[in-house]
């Protein structure tokens, strides 16, 4: 199976080192009885001596220019309807760029049969709301600013009591498709 990698090639005339695409083909596979020279021996950790002094770089230290940050307001109930939410008060905070919920936000295929931001919250962490902003602090203090109400509908908390055919039904046609992922 051929692998995608990009490689820097050598400046140009412009002292430019443009990027490409590169194809290659995979390791080939090892004999069972091959001798195996890193499996099952020490191995140096290059990145150990950065780790343990505290210089190790990670992708949350990174700051660039116009860099935002974003924050989710998530559900406090297992199943409820968002009857009105308010994000003036969020909007109008000094630093925050934009807020998205059910009221804005486009149609964006979320789980099984909802979207990002549905106005139906399925489980306790659904997403109801996401801010961004200049700093990671005023995007905190946003969500605190977001004022929704709910109304919270009937669930179940067991198997059991879910299997019953009473119980009251995420989605409308009372059934969840599981997708399989590779």
């Amino acid at each position: 199976m051929p692998i995608l990698h990009v490689e820097q090639q050598p400046a140009d005339e412009r002292g430019e080192a443009p990027l490409k695409v590169i194809e290659s083909v995979g390791l080939a596979p090892w004999e069972a009885d091959a001798e195996l020279d890193v499996v099952g021996t020490r191995q140096v950790r290059v990145e150990g001596a950065e780790k343990v002094s505290g210089r190790a770089r990670y992708a949350c230290d990174i700051r660039l220019p116009g860099q935002l940050y974003a924050r989710v307001l998530r559900s406090p109930l297992p199943h409820a309807r968002i009857q009105r939410i308010d994000t003036s008060r969020a909007e109008a905070l000094p630093g925050v760029r934009a807020v998205l919920s059910a009221a804005n936000a486009p149609e964006i295929a979320w789980y099984q049969e909802s979207r990002l931001f549905d106005r139906t919250v399925r489980f306790v962490g659904d997403e109801v709301a996401a801010v961004a902003a200049d700093t990671e602090e005023i995007a905190e203090d946003a969500l605190r600013l977001l004022d929704v109400e709910y109304e919270p509908l009937l669930f179940v908390g067991n198997l059991d009591a879910a299997l019953r055919p009473d119980a009251p039904k995420l989605y409308a046609n009372g059934k969840m498709t599981i997708t399989p992922t590779i």
